[in-house]
Formats: C-alpha cells, structure tokens, sequence
C-alpha cells in the first residue's frame, strides 16, 4: 500500500474534522483548522509505524535464512507481518 499524498492526507483531515466539529451533537468542540491538523498528523504517524511494521516483517523473513526455503513466501510474511501488528496494537 502506498502513502497518500500530503494533499490526500489534508482533504481527508479536514473532512473528518468538519464532520468532528459541525455534527451534532459536536463530538468535538474547538477551531476545525486545528482539529485538521491533529487527525493529518495521525494519519501519517498511522502509515508511518505500517511502514515500520512491512520493514521489520522483511528483516524477520531475511534472518530466517535457509529456514524458510520451501515456504509459501507470502504467507510467511503475512503471518510475521500479522504477529509483529498484533504485537504493537495495530489494526492492519
């Protein structure tokens, strides 16, 4: 999966903040500039530690070695992949 652009990232934000602070009741109460920039900075701190995770799952596969030879390489990585994510918390 590829990381959306900055831009993606900011029209995606501001739409959640708007419906964050227009909604009512209001699930949040404040400037919806800001609120926008909080839910942007999420959202790439998200990617980022996806990122960290598929970096993590390739070295893991490579230290196996000559352990892996003969496995389904795909689902070996989906599997180191899954139990690194289940490990920190994150929804993959």
């Amino acid at each position: 999966m590829s990381e959306p652009s900055t831009e993606e990232i900011g029209r995606i934000a501001a739409a959640v903040a708007a419906d964050l602070c227009q909604r009512e009741p209001r699930v949040v109460e404040g400037d919806a500039g800001l609120v926008a920039a909080v839910v942007a900075g999420v959202i790439r701190a998200n990617f980022a530690e996806e990122a960290e995770i598929i970096r993590e799952t390739h070295k893991a596969f490579e230290a196996m070695g000559s352990a892996a030879a003969g496995m389904d390489r795909g689902k070996l990585l989906a599997g180191i992949r899954e139990r690194l994510a289940k490990q920190r918390g994150f929804a993959l």
